[in-house]
């Protein structure tokens, strides 16, 4: 798990913190005193606050985006609800409604 060697024969990208750890451990009066490092080599490993980050951005992002398109949507037409939403979002052809045309 933690050889030290990396994926290209190097060091790992997570030994330094696996070596932080350990070091820590052998020291520690209690297991609870390294629960930092602990947490620290389970992110260098998974990465799973990184990913709740992103995906937490590309969510504003995307709430942002659509309140952008509202916004279009009022300014062109003068009335709310106008954008029509659905293969636009996903990438194929969008556009404004046509309530007029009947």
């Amino acid at each position: 798990m933690a050889s030290g060697f990396g994926f290209k024969g190097g060091p790992g990208r997570c030994y330094p913190v696996w070596t932080q750890f350990t070091e820590c451990m052998s020291q520690a009066p209690e297991a609870t005193t390294c629960d930092d490092l602990r947490s620290d080599y389970f992110e260098c490993l998974h990465h799973k606050k990184e990913l709740v980050e992103v995906k937490r951005l590309k969510d504003e992002a995307r709430v942002a985006h659509q309140k952008k398109l509202a916004e279009v949507a009022v300014i062109s037409t003068g009335r709310e609800g106008d954008y029509v939403q659905g293969k636009g979002e996903t990438g194929g052809h969008s556009g404004f409604a046509d309530k007029d045309a009947k």
